[in-house]
């Protein structure tokens, strides 16, 4: 009993200088965000006659952010169209989600106006962003699939939503990206609307 003792006493002083040594700085991590960017690719002036906005601005603020973190994780929260003329090419040339694809967004997901162009329109961007060969962030979407074979609603619009996603590669629950040492498992929903 006594050599019991002396054992758990020798165990709980060796014990001690773990119990003393700092916690490990916890690691620090920069996640950059945007959301509701509506197309708003050129600067705006306020009825004070001030300019703001504009995508050359958010670039610049991605820049500086990314100068003082390099591991900075960049992310979309979606409705990055409608809104202003540029909307017009959506369909067409996919302007704004290839601008975040050239500004280095990591990824982004789909706001309900990224669908005013009915589903046909929505389709047409996605592969228009595919035909341009620039980078594009990765999307995102876990909680709206078209529907499939079988399914009520399932049509040619559904299978060209269908195609459009497989051609894009749209990430159906999540994907997961590596920064700084830690890793980020990324996800994308959408609201009833």
């Amino acid at each position: 009993m006594k050599m019991k003792r002396i054992l758990c006493l020798l165990l709980a002083l060796l014990m001690l200088p773990v119990l003393a040594m700092p916690a490990a700085a916890a690691d620090q991590v920069t996640i950059l965000f945007t959301h509701d960017l509506h197309s708003c690719l050129q600067p705006a002036t306020d009825e004070n006659g001030v300019s703001y906005g504009g995508y050359a601005r958010l670039m610049t603020a991605i820049n500086r952010q990314k100068e003082l973190h390099p591991d900075a994780l960049l992310v979309d929260g979606g409705d990055f169209s409608m809104g202003s003329l540029f909307q017009t090419i959506y369909s067409t040339d996919a302007a704004e989600l290839r601008l975040l694809g050239l500004m280095g967004f990591d990824a982004t997901t789909f706001g309900n106006h990224e669908f005013d162009f009915r589903p046909e329109g929505f389709a047409s961007m996605l592969d228009a962003a595919v035909a341009s060969g620039d980078p594009l962030p990765v999307v995102v979407e876990a909680n709206y699939h078209p529907p499939v074979l079988g399914d009520e609603g399932y049509g040619p619009t559904a299978e060209l939503l269908w195609t459009a996603y497989q051609n894009y590669g749209v990430e159906q629950n999540y994907f997961v990206v590596e920064r700084g040492g830690v890793n980020f498992a990324i996800f994308g929903t959408n609201g009833l609307d």
